[in-house]
């Protein structure tokens, strides 16, 4: 009887030790999915958010445990976080959302380095409903072969026409480094992954997420980055998050996010990959730690920031006029 006495009492420490240290493992990512690029379904991908800064819509993110999202670098300013709000459960943003959240920002925490992705910690908790869940995270040892199959996730922006106001998805299979690289006239660096985007298909706008499929489950690979771009650059690069897992797991609280290892199956084709061309020699990266609006280690070397730039600029104007009201 002592003995069990004793065993109980260290299963109840080791419960209260644990309390809040486990990971999203067992609620992330076990949604539908793939509609085949149409109108999505509500609730088919539930990790996908919206974020605004004084009601002008900037970009896409991902829920990865209940307080937490990811996105991309350019898309905050800490300088704006009492003015940022995220939008979870959104399906349409012409039409009504019966399912949808919304929350403002604690913290703005950008990466403190280029390349950049950010983390946004919400107001409050989040409840998981069929609507809202948080999406799994490649952990650091995944590969992804030439050719690997994945899908970008979020609301359309086009340089041409209106876009569709329902959330989409577009299929981007991987493109490998070498064959990238042979692309672009700066080097493709291991923080990064490329996709091939598919002619006349849809370019929806960067910080959400890029996602394959391991059995059961969808696995966030990437963050979107110059998809904004995704008419003038084929293929595009998307920042692979596999590289910050260390980075994401020091800085998020609460429940961990859940890291899953994806394991391209087979030889990657990119290895024999012949470039027609002289390959780039040198990468084009800045770092900035200030508190600026672009601080936290941003580059704009992309056609997608010049853009963030004049979006922010009139983020600024708006709000300075209706202060001055």
């Amino acid at each position: 009887m002592a003995l069990q006495q004793v065993l109980c009492a260290g299963v109840l420490v080791i419960t209260l030790l644990c309390q809040g240290c486990h990971s999203q493992l067992d609620v992330c990512a076990r949604a539908t999915g793939i509609n085949g690029g149409e109108d999505e379904t509500p609730g088919n991908w539930p990790w996908s958010v919206t974020i605004d800064v004084g009601k002008i819509w900037l970009c896409g993110g991902s829920l990865i445990n209940n307080q937490w999202v990811v996105t991309q670098g350019d898309c905050v300013w800490r300088s704006l976080v009492a003015s940022t709000e995220v939008t979870l459960g959104l399906n349409n943003r012409a039409g009504s959302n019966a399912h949808q959240v919304k929350r403002g920002l604690d913290a703005i925490i950008p990466y403190p380095k280029y390349p950049s992705i950010a983390l946004l910690k919400l107001s409050a908790p989040v409840n998981f409903t069929d609507y809202i869940q948080p999406v799994c995270l490649a952990a650091a040892n995944s590969t992804f072969h030439n050719g690997t199959s994945s899908w970008m996730i979020g609301f359309p922006k086009s340089d041409f026409g209106s876009p569709p106001a329902t959330l989409q998805e577009q299929k981007v299979p991987v493109i490998g480094q070498n064959e990238c690289n042979c692309s672009h006239l700066f080097t493709i660096t291991e923080d990064f992954i490329c996709g091939a985007f598919r002619p006349g298909g849809i370019c929806v706008d960067k910080g959400g997420p890029v996602v394959t499929k391991k059995d059961d489950l969808w696995i966030q690979i990437a963050v979107g980055f110059d998809t904004g771009s995704c008419h003038y650059y084929t293929p595009y690069t998307n920042i692979r998050l596999s590289e910050y897992q260390d980075w994401i797991n020091n800085t998020v609280t609460g429940p961990k996010p859940g890291f899953v290892t994806f394991i391209s199956p087979g030889i990657n084709g990119d290895l024999s990959f012949q470039c027609s061309k002289t390959p780039p020699t040198t990468a084009v990266t800045t770092t900035k730690d200030d508190d600026s609006i672009f601080g936290g280690g941003t580059n704009l070397f992309h056609f997608a920031h010049i853009r963030s730039l004049c979006i922010v600029s009139l983020t600024l104007l708006v709000l300075l006029g209706s202060s001055a009201m």
